[in-house]
């Protein structure tokens, strides 16, 4: 009987012991799912993060682009219309000249 009763206790210590063993690593689990989770979730803030201050960043490149074309082409039309000189048909015509102020 004791050694039955001995078996007994030792068997049931033993599934306590498996049962905590399990119980730790469901635990451990979770916690490395959690882990896991939150640096997705960094790493998903820094990813979106980045891809606006590049967007910003592209558009401003855009605005100064589209600003310095625009700057080219209206001193182009400056070079243009000051470089067409109409002839003179008459005699005692007048030609006047207008000098453009550069803006900047």
């Amino acid at each position: 009987m004791e050694d039955n009763e001995a078996a007994l206790v030792a068997a049931r210590i033993e599934r306590q012991e498996r049962n905590f063993n399990q119980i730790l690593r469901e635990e451990q689990d979770a916690a490395y799912l959690e882990s896991l989770r939150a640096d997705q979730e960094k790493e998903r803030k820094k990813k979106e993060e980045r891809e606006a201050r590049e967007k910003e960043e592209q558009a401003r490149l855009d605005e100064e682009l589209a600003r310095q074309q625009e700057l080219e082409n209206r001193k182009r039309k400056k070079d243009e219309l000051r470089n067409q000189i109409p002839p003179v048909r008459y005699e005692d015509a007048v030609k006047l000249m207008y000098k453009l102020i550069k803006h900047i």
